[in-house]
């Protein structure tokens, strides 16, 4: 309790400064904000900046932007929205809609994990190196 009350005062002085930023209304924020974009037919007519812009909603692509050109570059923008309506709104397992959605060339397991955490929060969890660390933390094994 004493190693988790230290942490737990750290990552609220972090999430209070600057860098963290608040990073809790960050994360409803872009929540809120996939979900608008992302409403089922809706995804078919978003344009290429408007889905650059939702990708920006992950963390993985906010911290690391040089993918999303290429994205774009090299996936045809139907295609794209196919697999990301597919992803969302598909009726296949998650794993076959994930594995589907990673066709997109240069669009990251961590950004669709993300993507499908951040459009059902209450349903799947965010699952990234952040998050398999703090589980780590509390002794749950992870491969």
């Amino acid at each position: 309790m004493k190693e988790i009350k230290k942490w737990v005062i750290a990552y609220a002085k972090w999430n209070d400064s600057e860098k963290g930023g608040d990073d809790i209304f960050h994360r409803l924020y872009y929540s809120q904000k996939l979900a608008q974009y992302f409403v089922d037919e809706r995804i078919f007519q978003l344009t290429e900046e408007e889905i650059k812009e939702l990708l920006l909603c992950t963390n993985s692509m906010r911290v690391d932007q040089r993918n999303i050109p290429q994205i774009f570059k090299k996936n045809d923008l139907k295609f794209i929205k196919e697999c990301l309506h597919f992803l969302i709104y598909g009726k296949s397992t998650l794993a076959t809609r994930m594995t589907e959605c990673k066709k997109i060339k240069n669009l990251g397991i961590s950004t669709i994990n993300e993507i499908v955490g951040l459009m059902n929060p209450n349903e799947y969890p965010i699952v990234n190196n952040n998050s398999i660390s703090g589980m780590k933390f509390f002794g749950y094994e992870l491969k």
